[in-house]
């Protein structure tokens, strides 16, 4: 789902099909009715030729310092899926869709009466239980205290010319950080989101790709290597962090380093989107991203079996929180959009902002008033949500027309907020992402008494600055 404003067993677990959509799914032939696709559970990960000792085989080095920088361990969660399972699947007839080494599953076509034959195969799961919501304990209060900072925290003179991205850029007070040098220089961000029209053609981004910072992209989608003509809120979003134009725009990370991944259909809303998600977040892992940002939300789907219920908002249970928490646990930053229920009966924010190791961002206006679509906490749990807010109503981005226009969404105000974070990084290398989570909150204009609607308030980056240096980094 793009966040503009405006009990099944796991191998029965249809995630597409059974109809045709307005747009194929890859090579998918939806005229046949009685074809759909499903995910499928494996058992284990057993002989295979991958080793937790040898993880240069399936991680890049990138991902390799990553992991060593945090004291993070290679596990047997990291081996790929079992190809030999995989063949065995394909001998029968399952066309294979796409998989999930951190799930341990797969996504399959295949008419409903082949997935009797699963029942036989012993390397399969079949009675695998993917949704079964189990409330978390009530979280307990987070005690941690703002150090003192000085009210002359930093110079926020202006030294560049940020055009109509002025209002949101000063709102966080991050020209501070750039005034500093930190503009994202040497952070790499993975963008999950529908498509990236013209990008590649934007006045907005020439920076970005003639220094060569659009280090990949990939369709997951319609599995191809193509993002420049399937929609354009992805561009929408990447301008928000990366756009560099003096005088027109600049985002909040002008010099960050990107992979595109278009893991979202705007045509239809199925639950495949959020295993495209996990696909796309396992992806970025193993390229040694730093950051993830989201602009999507998923809780409504065409297939209304498949909807999640608040109960199920608990960070245990969608697709992409689960996705979300295992990318955290990697050591990358994950940043989501909080959802445009909040004028809605949802109300709620929507997966994967309920996950409870992700950053995830309301909306305000320019004044900083909340705006009304922006979604509300707390999870199922009982966990605060959002965590923070940024510039969401009426928020500048580059328009498909190659001029800069408005839009609103906290499709908007989570990348500003994410470009922010990967200058914050810039300046901290050695700062965990939870440390660079909990710096931000604490800067937040509501730290001291946050709810469910703002989160910790409009954080304030040279505040968050300072509090890392006092945190040691």
């Amino acid at each position: 789902m793009l966040l503009f404003a405006t009990q099944a067993s796991m191998a029965q677990y249809r995630i597409y099909g059974g109809f045709k959509p307005k747009r194929s799914y890859g090579n998918f032939d939806t005229t046949v009715l009685n074809r759909a696709i499903y995910a499928v559970k494996f058992t284990d990960k057993n002989n295979s030729p991958y080793s937790v000792n040898n993880p240069e085989q399936f991680l890049s080095q990138k991902a390799l310092d990553r992991r060593a920088k945090y004291k993070i361990g290679i596990t047997e969660q990291d081996i790929p899926v079992n190809q030999s399972y995989i063949d065995e699947l394909k001998k029968l007839g399952f066309v294979l869709r796409g998989q999930s080494k951190w799930l341990n599953c797969v996504w399959v076509e295949c008419p409903e009466s082949k997935l009797e034959e699963l029942k036989s195969l012993s390397f399969v799961d079949y009675d695998y239980k993917w949704r079964n919501p189990q409330p978390k304990d009530a979280p307990k209060p987070d005690k941690t205290k703002r150090p003192k900072i000085s009210k002359d925290v930093l110079d926020n003179a202006l030294n560049r010319d940020y055009g109509k991205a002025q209002n949101q850029t000063e709102m966080l007070n991050i020209q501070a950080l750039h005034n500093l040098g930190f503009t994202g220089k040497g952070i790499t961000i993975a963008i999950l989101d529908a498509g990236f029209t013209k990008a590649d053609q934007m006045p907005v981004f020439e920076p970005m790709f003639a220094d060569k910072r659009v280090l990949g992209v990939s369709d997951f989608v319609e599995d191809d290597a193509y993002v420049y003509d399937k929609g354009n809120h992805g561009m929408n979003v990447l301008s928000c962090i990366a756009a560099n134009q003096p005088g027109q725009m600049i985002g909040t990370a002008p010099d960050v380093s990107a992979y595109l991944f278009r893991t979202e259909d705007e045509d239809t809303e199925y639950i495949i989107e959020e295993f495209n998600w996990l696909e796309a977040a396992e992806k970025a892992d193993s390229l040694g991203v730093d950051i993830i940002h989201s602009s999507l939300g998923y809780q409504d789907f065409d297939d209304k079996s498949t909807s999640y219920q608040y109960n199920e908002l608990n960070g245990n249970t969608a697709i992409s929180t689960v996705a979300a928490d295992i990318a955290a646990s990697k050591g990358i930053y994950v940043n989501v959009s909080a959802g445009n229920a909040g004028d809605e009966p949802w109300l709620h924010v929507t997966s994967p902002a309920d996950a409870d190791s992700c950053m995830s961002v309301g909306a305000v206006d320019s004044k900083g008033k909340i705006a009304f679509f922006s979604s509300q906490g707390p999870s199922f749990d009982g966990r605060m949500k959002p965590e923070v807010c940024a510039k969401g109503l009426n928020a500048s981005v580059e328009g498909i027309s190659g001029h800069v226009t408005t839009s609103s969404g906290t499709s908007f105000s989570g990348p500003i907020l994410a470009g922010c974070a990967a200058c914050l990084m810039q300046a901290h290398p050695k700062a965990h992402p939870v440390d660079i989570i909990t710096a931000i909150k604490l800067s937040g204009s509501k730290y001291k008494e946050p709810d469910n609607i703002y989160g910790c308030g409009i954080p304030d980056f040279a505040v968050a600055h300072k509090i890392l240096e006092k945190m040691g980094y």
